[in-house]
């Protein structure tokens, strides 16, 4: 399977953690509106066979993930094929070696490009699968919010949903302009009274609007508002959790690297830098890099010397890369 090409969980629109049932009511949404007997009779037949095709491959990748043991074999596809596809792109170059002054390698150039670039992929990672996961619970309260509003027949934009009239507040707005009408009718004065009048008119229709309002009609109404301040609630909280698990992933590479900060340079061996996994050696430098400043003649010499004199250079580099 060519996974550049195709991948069942966005065909359905889903998150590779999602349940059973969550793939079943993701599948009949989308082949309820894609069905070939939904198509119109007019389409023309080239647009015709793009949406059979289409309805081919939701059906399959229904049909591979519904089923546990299939799902278990795409997944480890995946995981097998995206690794491959991301290691490829590093492949065939000659790995530069860093040595001291006993021409013996301490690390691979390649190898820590690799790692800084597999750290950022991790973070990337993280931040889609946020995305997808908080985008996909928005969409659900989304779409629970545009039937409300079908319900009531409401033609305005969804961010004035919240000046839409309900029962309760027709009387009591109707209540207060009646009030104001009668105060201004009383004044006595010939215009102040016509006012007063139109006011206390105004008032009427509305508390008898407020009140022949239907108690469904109004449920209805109080619903969408309700469903409306959820979500806004429900974005900005999150949107929020979203940065909040990115920032937790970069604030845990920052803390290992932090670690690595106090670590004296000078029991820092070549047995020990070798023994690091390529992204702690990556992470390593970093600290070492951002300690320079902060080290005396004699261990920045250790350092060149021991690490090469290239390290810098490439440190900038990867810390870019990184991001962060």
């Amino acid at each position: 399977m060519d996974m550049g090409s195709v991948n069942y969980y966005e065909i359905l629109g889903i998150l590779p953690q999602a349940t059973k049932p969550e793939i079943k009511a993701a599948y009949y949404k989308i082949s309820k509106e894609l069905h070939p007997d939904k198509i119109p009779l007019d389409t023309p037949e080239l647009a015709r066979s793009i949406l059979e095709e289409k309805y081919k491959k939701i059906t399959e990748a229904y049909s591979c993930l519904i089923d546990p043991d299939q799902r278990r074999e795409y997944d480890q596809q995946i995981d097998t094929e995206q690794h491959d596809n991301y290691r490829s792109d590093h492949s065939g170059q000659d790995n530069t070696y860093y040595q001291d002054d006993n021409s013996e390698v301490w690390f691979d150039e390649n190898q820590i490009r690799w790692a800084a670039e597999n750290l950022k992929f991790q973070l990337a990672h993280i931040e889609r699968e946020a995305e997808q996961r908080y985008t996909y619970q928005i969409n659900l309260i989304e779409q629970e919010l545009l039937t409300a509003v079908k319900q009531i027949n409401y033609q305005g934009s969804i961010d004035a949903l919240q000046s839409i009239v309900d029962k309760r507040q027709s009387i009591t707005n109707g209540i207060i302009w009646f009030i104001v009408g009668f105060i201004v009718l009383c004044i006595g004065n010939y215009l102040l009274g016509l006012l007063g009048v139109i006011l206390t008119f105004i008032g009427f229709l509305k508390i008898i609007y407020g009140i022949q309002m239907s108690l469904n009609r109004n449920n209805k109404i109080l619903k969408a508002k309700r469903l409306h301040r959820e979500f806004i609630y429900k974005q900005e909280k999150y949107l929020q959790k979203k940065n909040e698990e990115i920032l937790k992933a970069k604030n845990q590479i920052k803390s290992r690297i932090q670690q690595f900060r106090a670590i004296p340079i000078s029991t820092i061996t070549r047995d020990f830098f070798r023994s690091l996994s390529s992204e702690d050696q990556l992470l390593l430098l970093v600290a070492i890099h951002e300690n320079k400043s902060q080290l005396n003649t004699e261990e920045q010499e250790m350092v060149q010397v021991a690490l090469g004199i290239g390290a810098a250079a490439v440190l900038l580099g990867l810390m870019g890369l990184m991001g962060l």
